[in-house]
C-alpha cells in the first residue's frame, strides 16, 4: 500500500491530468507527468465498478503493485494516474501487474 504522502490529493489531480501524457492498455489508461518525486493515484470510476467494495479493491491492489515497484526502484521520478477502462474489473491482481508492467514500459 502507498502512504497517502506518495498518493495526489483530489486538489492537485486536475493540473497533473490536464498536462500529462496518456498511454492505453486494454483495460487501463496511465497519465504520466515527469517530476523529481514518484507520486501514483488510481481511478476506478463507478460506471466501471458499480460498488464501493470493487472500487476500493481495484485501488487497493494497484496501490500494492505500484508501491512494490516504487521499493524496487524501478519507477522513473514523475506522477502516475490510472485510470480503470471497462475491461478492468475481469483483472486478476495477475493480470493487473502484467498491465501496469506493460504501460510502465511504455513510459521509458
Amino acid at each position: 500500500m502507498l502512504k497517502a504522502r506518495t498518493r495526489l490529493r483530489r486538489k492537485e489531480f486536475d493540473a497533473y491530468f490536464a498536462t500529462g501524457r496518456r498511454f492505453h492498455s486494454p483495460s487501463l489508461m496511465l497519465v504520466y507527468t515527469p517530476l523529481s518525486e514518484v507520486r501514483a493515484s488510481a481511478v476506478a470510476p463507478k460506471k466501471v465498478f458499480k460498488t464501493a467494495v470493487l472500487r476500493n479493491r481495484f485501488r487497493r491492489r494497484v496501490y500494492d503493485i505500484v508501491g512494490r515497484y516504487m521499493r524496487e526502484g524501478t519507477l522513473k521520478p514523475g506522477v502516475y494516474i490510472y485510470i480503470a477502462k471497462s475491461g478492468a474489473t475481469q483483472l486478476t491482481h495477475t493480470l493487473l501487474k502484467d498491465e501496469l508492467t506493460a504501460l510502465i514500459s511504455k513510459i521509458r
